[in-house]
């Protein structure tokens, strides 16, 4: 397998060289129902208060929910929104969670928590109902900023933040960690785009493509997003056009160069990237542009979700569209989990294509 990743990277990094020639936008994109559903009333029983983060289980048709209010929990279903089970109790033992909003499932069906509050990696072992806890490398000046835990051949990849630490490029944003959730190594580094600075929404996300080799990454500020090979941990590519309607006005660069401003910055005014993910053709970028409403308790979809669309191996950008509700996460086949109706708890699987394709 390993053999296979780094001729598929090699290749992909030889395309880029020749290929990666700035385009226009060339496409308009379009979106389709793959799958439509309402949460059943018997998982919402368990989903009081949702979190903005949906996961897919790659091994099994289900979708891991968290519930960030008490009492905290995941709660897992199929595909047609039938409760099958909830994970975790809250509370201080060993075997309990005080913070939820992290989480991914393993190679073998078991689902992890990143406890950051209780400063512990949480595993429920689906099978045998045992739960295992791991330290959290807090203490150590590192802090895990991907909500969602991705796992590739036996290894953990999650985007992290050195505290204290500039955004140079030299400065790794991807940790690499075994299954006792040690940090084994570490690689990437920030975009350039904001070089050196510490007084932005740094909170690198990554999209691994386990069967191609490559790690896709990001930050919550930054509108370009880097390719990394998995197998030689060099930097492939990045896209290199801004999307029409990401915003970053020169108001919060501004700020970003004044950290006494930065007091001043509201958060409605600007884009945040929520979470990167990747088809068979594309990448996809998804960002948030809020409406400057205020209401609490927030509700989703009172901001406009987008989803950048790339050529997954020019990296050249091709369009962009805006979606019907809140993207919650994808899907193992590149499917977008979007919130559609909030206050029926209906979501759909949308596929993104080109305008015309037949």
């Amino acid at each position: 397998m390993k053999k296979v990743n780094f001729l598929i990277t090699f290749l992909y990094a030889a395309f880029l060289i020749v290929g990666c020639t700035p385009k226009e936008e060339s496409a308009v994109f379009e979106f389709s129902t793959v799958n439509k559903f309402r949460i059943s009333e018997e998982a919402q029983q368990h989903l009081p208060r949702m979190y903005t983060s949906v996961v897919d289980n790659p091994k099994e048709e289900e979708l891991a929910f968290s519930n960030f209010t008490t009492p905290m929990s995941i709660v897992i279903m199929d595909y047609e929104g039938e409760f099958i089970e909830k994970i975790g109790e809250e509370g201080r033992g060993p075997d309990e969670i005080q913070s939820n909003r992290y989480f991914g499932f393993d190679g073998s069906n078991n689902l992890v928590i990143l406890d950051k509050t209780g400063a512990s990696f949480v595993l429920f072992n689906r099978a045998t109902n045992e739960t295992t806890s791991f330290d959290y490398p807090i203490k150590s000046g590192l802090s895990v900023t991907s909500r969602n835990l991705e796992f590739c051949n036996g290894y953990w990849y999650l985007g992290m933040q050195l505290l204290g630490q500039p955004t140079f490029p030299e400065t790794p944003t991807i940790g690499v960690f075994d299954s006792t959730f040690t940090l084994t190594d570490s690689l990437g580094g920030y975009d350039p785009f904001f070089q050196g600075q510490t007084a932005i929404l740094q909170e690198p996300q990554v999209a691994i493509d386990c069967e191609e080799g490559l790690i896709f990454t990001t930050q919550s500020k930054i509108p370009y997003i880097q390719v990394f090979s998995i197998d030689t941990q060099k930097f492939l590519g990045k896209t290199n056009k801004i999307p029409p309607s990401f915003m970053l006005s020169d108001k919060f660069v501004s700020f970003v160069s004044n950290p006494r401003e930065w007091t001043r910055y509201l958060n409605e005014e600007q884009s945040v990237n929520l979470r990167l993910a990747y088809s068979d053709k594309y990448i996809l970028n998804t960002f948030r542009n809020g409406n400057n409403v205020y209401s609490q308790p927030r509700n989703f979809n009172d901001s406009d979700h987008f989803v950048a669309v790339y050529d997954k191996h020019t990296l050249s950008y091709l369009g962009e569209i805006k979606m019907p509700g809140t993207v919650l996460g994808y899907t193992k086949r590149g499917e977008l989990i979007v919130l559609t109706d909030e206050r029926n708890s209906e979501l759909q699987f949308l596929k993104i294509e080109p305008v015309g394709k037949e």
